[in-house]
């Protein structure tokens, strides 16, 4: 949402724009503050996903009495999220996602310095409006659309002529909606399946495809995004580089175990 703003600013939009969602919630800045160093036996790997945020709203506030900013602790817990995601409980997994995915995304992604000032600029001129809100129906007209929504703990529908409609969900969505024709043949062809949360493909912890039977696939492989499913936070360069430099170990490893061998097009 803030990126999409950011560029109807820059192209000169004069008119209103409202930001919808259903807690309202706007990422927050970001400061330029070292991580804190945490100990891996410190974190409470396999954990509940209610024990796991407990934890860390201990370790924010603990640390909080001695001047530590809370992006320090998030950003010190970095190189174990992938690892706590793995282990987390798939009930955990399915609450998180719920209920919990919002507020961390807030204060994971956050906003640059610049960033912060512009939004707040649109903010405080009334330019930029924060919604919690949820959308009921939107019904295309000459003008744009009508938009019929309801107020965050108010049942009562209204209604928003608007010029346009973006949507601004992310990429945390089932993967079968996708018009990618390359990943929609993998599913036309039982080559991939979705995990069973409906965020991403089912890959294993090496990236390999599992295809529709539940095998894992011996030349089919994912990185980034699409593996959220397996890894969760796998959208910054950072997390997709060491992706990549691992799969690419794990496939020359794999291509000296299996020389004596060739692998047919059945193997796929």
């Amino acid at each position: 949402m803030v990126d999409y703003v950011l560029s109807l600013l820059r192209n000169g939009h004069r008119g209103p724009i409202v930001a919808m969602s259903r807690r309202g919630l706007l990422a927050k800045p970001h400061r330029h503050v070292d991580a804190l160093q945490i100990d891996e036996t410190d974190v409470p790997f396999g954990a509940s996903i209610n024990n796991l945020l407990r934890w860390l709203r201990d370790r924010i506030d603990r640390n909080a009495t001695q001047g530590v900013d809370w992006r320090s602790v998030t950003d010190g817990l970095r190189p174990y999220t992938q690892r706590l995601w793995h282990e987390l409980p798939r009930a955990s997994k399915r609450r998180f996602l719920e209920h919990a995915r919002a507020w961390w995304d807030v204060h994971r992604y956050r906003m640059a310095p610049e960033v912060e000032v512009r939004i707040t600029q649109a903010l405080d001129s009334g330019q930029l409006t924060l919604m919690a809100a949820k959308v009921a129906s939107i019904e295309p007209n000459n003008t744009g659309a009508r938009v019929t929504y309801r107020r965050r703990g108010d049942a009562n529908p209204l209604e928003m002529q608007v010029g346009a409609v973006v949507d601004c969900n992310g990429i945390v969505k089932d993967p079968r909606a996708t018009l990618n024709p390359a990943v929609r043949s993998l599913f036309d062809r039982s080559l991939a399946r979705v995990n069973p949360l409906c965020i991403g493909i089912e890959t294993d912890r090496n990236c390999a495809i599992i295809r529709r039977d539940g095998t894992a696939s011996r030349c089919l492989f994912a990185v980034g995004p699409i593996t959220r499913a397996a890894f969760w936070e796998i959208m910054a360069t950072p997390d997709i580089r060491n992706q990549c430099a691992a799969l690419a170990t794990f496939l020359v490893d794999t291509a000296s175990e299996d020389r004596p061998n060739r692998m047919s097009a059945s193997d796929c």
